[in-house]
């Protein structure tokens, strides 16, 4: 009709479609780089597994054999210094991946060559529990310093200086690192109440697993803290002249520490600690480098080949469905109308004519009745 409002017209629905379009070329677009992606699987296993090949040829020579060191940690806020001798590892069992061969994949095994502490209970460091988030805001802090053949007054070359003690060198580590998330929360009003659904602190808490520190008395003003809890000590040491020498961390890009990504409100501690000692060309390097720690290889390229082309397929059908609907509505649709002798109901029409009604005569009180007969005065 004339007056009919817009978004009932064909023209608006055609045109409205082509919202599909903006979401169709974004799922396109994912799909398409999903299948461009390089086969970083293959690449790091066929890595991983080189390195075996060559840790394996020399495994029988490695210096590692006829050598002994120990592990020495200084307390920050305690005056305590301990030491430990390290044991040495020689199984011939793969250090433990997150990941396992998929369909014609194969990881080598090889034997393991390390010195290892991995039960800190000790007092090496604090063996109390502690609760995440702390009463206390600051967590306790260590240096852990790795010397050679039993002999404690000395340190490894190459280890970094504590920041606490320059006279010692050694890796500084905490008993815990924390840090922040961008929680996507919003705060909606029903009754003057707000939505717990979207109650930041109850997505952070119960979704995230981590801790809402607010501020003031809004449900979204606030910080929502993700903690990681220390893991894991290790330096690569290398044979020279004078000895071993630290070249670097075992974990990805060359880092000391590892730490563990833990959930809020629970308690934790430092009895499992692993320390240790390892060569440089240890294969557990390749792999914590190759996927940054996660120990993960990742999606296979068949994973990744069906998950692109099911993206590309969705995203190219919502491209092209604006303009099937457009032809559809505006174009084959008149057509089959115009045939046919119909109007569509997105069609319109002239306004009709409006009959006016003649107001009733209002009644004489003197009428009795009949075919309106009048009685005069």
């Amino acid at each position: 009709m004339a007056n009919e409002p817009i978004y009932n017209s064909r023209k608006f629905r055609a045109f409205g479609s082509y919202i599909f379009l903006l979401f169709g070329a974004g799922i396109l677009a994912v799909g398409l780089w999903t299948l461009s992606l390089p086969d970083t699987r293959t690449a790091g296993i066929s890595a991983y597994n080189q390195a075996i090949e060559s840790w394996q040829s020399n495994v029988s020579t490695n210096p590692l054999l006829n050598a002994a060191f120990g592990v020495r940690t200084k307390w920050e806020y305690e005056d305590r210094d301990i030491n430990r001798p390290l044991a040495l590892d020689t199984t011939n069992t793969n250090d433990k991946l997150d990941d396992s061969p998929r369909s014609g994949e194969v990881f080598e095994s090889y034997q393991h060559i390390k010195f290892a502490i991995h039960n800190t209970s000790d007092d090496l460091f604090s063996s109390r529990e502690f609760l995440l988030p702390p009463r206390v805001w600051f967590p306790d802090n260590y240096c852990v310093s790795f010397y050679p053949n039993g002999d404690k007054s000395t340190s490894l070359p190459g280890q970094p200086l504590c920041p606490f003690d320059q006279s010692m060198p050694g890796v500084y580590v905490s008993q815990y690192t924390n840090y922040t998330i961008k929680i996507d929360c919003q705060l909606k009003l029903k009754k003057r109440k707000p939505d717990v659904k979207n109650n930041c602190a109850v997505k952070c808490e119960q979704e995230e697993n981590g801790f809402w520190e607010a501020r003031g008395s809004s449900v979204r003003a606030g910080t929502c803290w993700k903690y990681r809890v220390l893991s894991g000590v290790c330096v690569a040491v290398e044979k020279t002249e004078n000895g071993f020498t630290v070249t670097r961390g075992c974990y990805a890009n060359g880092g000391y520490a590892m730490y563990r990504n833990v959930d809020a409100n629970k308690f934790y501690s430092l009895a499992n600690v692993h320390l240790e000692v390892r060569d440089q060309a240890d294969p557990f390097l390749v792999v914590a480098d190759s996927t940054l720690n996660t120990f993960n290889f990742g999606a296979s390229r068949h994973q990744r080949l069906i998950v692109g082309v099911v993206l590309s397929c969705l995203g190219g059908l919502m491209c092209i469905l604006p303009f099937i609907l457009t032809w559809w509505l505006l174009i084959r649709l008149p057509q089959i109308e115009a045939e046919n002798g119909t109007k569509s109901l997105y069609d319109e029409e002239e306004e009709l004519p409006v009959k006016k009604l003649k107001p009733k005569p209002i009644p004489n009180p003197k009428y009795k009745g009949g075919d309106y007969e009048l009685i005069e005065n």
